[in-house]
This record gives C-alpha cells, sequence and structure tokens, in this order.
C-alpha cells in the first residue's frame, strides 16, 4: 500500500493482507490511517513492513507514544475458537467473539456476562464458563529485531538483556564483525552463554529496515 490516509472504507480483511506500506511523507491526509492500521495489526500473527522518508522512524514513535500501553502485556497469550465446542453449544461466530477475546485480554472476573446475539435470541454466558467451553489459551512468542547498530560493549550487552529468551531473534545488519555477536555465526548461531534464544536469523544485507515491533 502506498500512504496511509483514510483507511476506513477496506474492510479488515482487506488490511490484513497487507505486508507492506509506503508512506511518501506524514501529512494528516497521507498518515492518519497509521492509528487503524495499528489496532487491526495489534496482538495478530503478521509481519507488516512500514517504509517512509528521513524522519519516518521519529513519527511512529510519536504515534506510538501517545497510547497507553498498559494492557499490552495481555497479547502475550493467543485465544483460539473451538469451531467444534461453538457447534455443540449451537453458537454463531459473531461481533461477540471479538467482546470475548476483548474480555479475556483484560482478565476481567470469571463471572462477567458476555451477550451472545444470534439470528432470532440473545443469549448471555459467563466468561469463565465460555472460556472453559470455548477457548484454547496458548503462550505467545517473544520475537526480537536489531538492525543497524554500533558496537560498544555497552550496545552488547543490551542486546542480550532485550533479546535473551527470545524465540525468535532476528539481527539485521551490514558489514559487521561476526566477532562481537553473543552467538557463534560458524557454528550455525549458536548463541553463548549467557545468551538462550530458541531460534536466530542473520542477515547481512546493505539495506536499513525500519522496525517497529518492539515498541508493541
Amino acid at each position: 500500500m502506498f500512504d496511509l490516509g483514510d483507511i476506513h472504507a477496506l474492510s479488515t480483511r482487506d488490511i490484513l493482507k497487507l505486508t507492506d506500506v509506503f508512506v511518501t511523507h506524514t501529512h494528516m491526509d497521507h498518515f492518519a490511517g497509521f492509528d487503524r492500521l495499528l489496532r487491526i495489526f495489534l496482538g495478530r500473527e503478521k509481519q507488516l513492513h512500514l517504509f517512509g522518508p528521513q524522519g519516518f522512524i521519529r513519527n511512529v514513535e510519536g504515534k506510538l507514544g501517545g497510547y497507553q500501553w498498559n494492557l499490552a502485556k495481555n497479547f502475550t497469550n493467543r485465544f483460539n475458537i473451538k469451531k467444534d465446542a461453538l457447534e455443540a453449544l449451537g453458537l454463531i461466530p459473531g461481533p461477540w467473539i471479538q467482546a470475548f477475546k476483548q474480555a479475556l485480554y483484560e482478565k476481567q472476573p470469571p463471572d462477567t456476562p458476555i451477550k451472545i446475539r444470534n439470528t432470532e435470541t440473545t443469549r448471555r454466558y459467563s466468561l469463565g464458563m465460555l472460556s472453559d467451553r470455548i477457548a484454547t489459551i496458548t503462550s505467545g512468542q517473544k520475537i526480537s529485531y536489531v538492525t543497524d547498530i554500533l558496537y560498544s560493549p555497552d550496545n552488547l550487552d543490551k542486546i542480550v538483556a532485550f533479546a535473551n529468551g527470545s524465540d525468535q531473534f532476528y539481527f539485521d545488519h551490514s558489514n559487521l564483525d561476526h566477532s562481537v555477536l553473543p552467538f557463534d555465526v560458524a557454528q550455525g548461531g549458536e548463541p553463548v552463554e549467557p545468551f538462550r534464544i530458541s531460534n536466530f536469523v542473520l542477515r547481512i544485507c546493505a539495506t536499513t529496515a525500519i522496525g517497529i515491533a518492539n515498541y508493541l
């Protein structure tokens, strides 16, 4: 997609098909749609690449800094709906599922009522009952991404502290001395003590990447 103006005419399904967004400049009519884009992608297992002009990272930081992120930690869990359980209860998927997931993210009390409208009737179930019957809750993954970092002992310590325990760790850099990294490139990316990651991907390239995932 080129530019992020008013994107309310696009459906959620269409927006979730996006993989790359190119912003020519950040006048309001070219960047106001970032908020809707962020809200739709937040908490989903999707990867989106943003590209923009000089100073673009500062613009994105400003957007992200305008929100309160006290609930972001709850997105470390994933809530999957069991279709067979829905059918067993005679429930039809609809907007109520998003309200149900949001209540789980916010860790509302088990007796919180969830209103479900079907074609002819409206039913009410407790959050706890629905959670037990129709939801599968699994832990999310920690994904870390580091790019274009200047080597120094201090930065190396920051990388280890930042990415330690990651399920996926992406390191993107050009012309970097492998000997300064906290993992052994010669051994296929095996981390050295005390650095612990599950999977490591090293990309040596000549381009600059823009990443915002670490804010979320």
